[in-house]
């Protein structure tokens, strides 16, 4: 009985992997990958919203009611240069929140006690006994980071204040086409993230499908950079899902050259270094050019050129969760005004 329990087994695993795409070099991307399985935060692998056809759409955190009519199915489309549109428009979405203002200057996001790095040198240089970890930053680090605290910042939930209100930063802001017959391209082939300060700036981005990221180290210490659910090569030792460790003033990245295949799959992707727990990022794969950061910078106001008139599901994706945090229905034409999205307090 054991023996055809385990025949049976080895049976259906070999059918199961069967089904799979067999890529340059013997890499075997499982049906598993290829849909995807992620789930927990930060590790996000790839994943995109379940589309069901003739379902209405969740109005999701922020409220905004279901209206109770269907949701066009995600149909196919053609990605082209911005020039080949038709009628085209420019969108603009507000990100407000009705959580606690908590910006990068709040003394509680500041990580103390580096202990993992006591071997941190500065420029190369070896490490005096005699030092602490706290003094050799001060030496690579002169002056405190640009967020405002000094040296290490543990993110979160971030915002901005904006008048009276308040904003949610490092949200993902996604039209997503359900109609037009042809949508821009994105453009963003090659990202390149610095690892300092230890964190990654941006923290939050997106790239083209089949692009690259390089996350540059400007730290005085290793970092290990990986995220999961991509072969970004054909040669499995290279692999940055693996992790790629970046030594000081060095860089890691998808695009190790011929045969690269960068982020093959349009989702959602979490990133972290394996050295620093707290070092977390999130990436936004898509063929579309309909997908841009809420940030300190433009003031969470996220603004799109060139989107072809049609139907778009509206989605806003947040580093703390890995589906969208708020689901929408827009009709985009001529005369489309600015639009603000109210989210509720993130856990």
């Amino acid at each position: 009985m054991k023996k055809n329990t385990n025949d049976s087994t080895n049976a259906q695993r070999r059918a199961f992997l069967s089904k799979g795409i067999m890529l340059a070099g013997g890499i075997m991307l499982t049906p598993l990958w290829l849909e995807g399985c992620g789930g927990g935060d930060n590790q996000g692998e790839g994943r995109a919203p379940k589309k069901k056809k003739g379902t209405s759409t969740p109005a999701g955190d922020g409220g905004g009611g279901d209206s109770g009519t269907p949701t066009p199915v995600a149909g196919e489309y053609k990605c082209v240069d911005a020039s080949e549109l038709g009628s085209k428009q420019s969108v603009k979405i507000t990100v407000n929140y009705k959580g606690e203002h908590i910006d990068w200057t709040d003394p509680r996001l500041k990580k103390t006690g580096l202990a993992a790095d006591d071997g941190a040198h500065a420029m190369g240089q070896p490490k005096d006994e005699k030092e602490t970890v706290e003094e050799v930053l001060a030496k690579f680090y002169p002056e405190p980071n640009p967020l405002g605290t000094k040296y290490v910042v543990e993110e979160k939930v971030l915002t901005i204040k904006e008048g009276d209100s308040v904003r949610l930063c490092n949200c993902v802001i996604v039209l997503d086409p359900r109609g037009p017959a042809k949508v821009a391209k994105n453009p963003r082939n090659n990202v390149h993230v610095l690892n300092q300060y230890f964190r990654f700036e941006p923290r939050v981005h997106d790239v083209a499908t089949r692009g690259h990221v390089t996350w540059d180290n400007k730290d005085p210490v290793n970092h290990v950079v990986a995220t999961p659910g991509i072969f970004p090569t054909n040669l499995p030792n290279v692999a940055i899902s693996d992790g790629g460790t970046a030594t000081t003033g060095k860089s890691v990245s998808t695009n190790t050259g011929e045969g690269a295949l960068g982020f093959i799959k349009k989702g959602w992707y979490g990133v972290n270094c394996s050295l620093h727990a707290w070092e977390l990022g999130r990436i936004y794969v898509s063929d579309h050019a309909y997908a841009g950061v809420s940030s300190k910078a433009n003031k969470c106001e996220v603004a799109f050129d060139n989107v072809a008139d049609g139907s778009y599901e509206l989605q806003v994706w947040h580093e703390s969760a890995s589906e969208p945090i708020h689901k929408e229905m827009i009709e985009v034409k001529s005369g489309f005004a600015p639009k603000s999205i109210d989210l509720a307090k993130i856990a």
